[in-house]
């Protein structure tokens, strides 16, 4: 993988919760936004903030799963994962993976 490209996923791995943008992503690789979308493309099959979107629900869903955080409402993790605007969250979630996110965390607890 393309060097920049990895700092760029390395960079949104370390916090989700930031809000990037294609702009940010590419100065920080010291590309234009339009080369690093092409290139991000290329290299991953997804645009960059297809890539971020998918990253922070997955990353959610994993919260949920774990129990860890059974004490975190779901504004508390769709802030955590960088998606402020809980009901998009909420309806974003639900069309993902088939469940509310509180639904989806009473499933998957109760199968532990």
């Amino acid at each position: 993988m393309d060097l920049r490209i990895a700092k760029a996923i390395q960079l949104v791995e370390a916090d989700l919760s930031k809000c990037y943008t294609e702009r940010w992503l590419a100065d920080s690789t010291g590309m234009t936004r339009e080369h690093f979308g092409r290139l991000f493309k290329r290299e991953t099959g997804e645009s960059p903030m297809s890539f971020l979107r998918r990253l922070r629900f997955e990353e959610a869903r994993r919260i949920l799963e774990s129990g860890e955080h059974l004490n975190l409402t779901i504004k508390e993790i769709s802030n955590k994962v960088g998606v402020h605007d809980a009901s998009h969250f909420v309806r974003e979630f639900q069309v993902r993976f088939g469940y509310s996110p509180a639904r989806y965390r009473q499933v998957k607890n109760s199968t532990k």
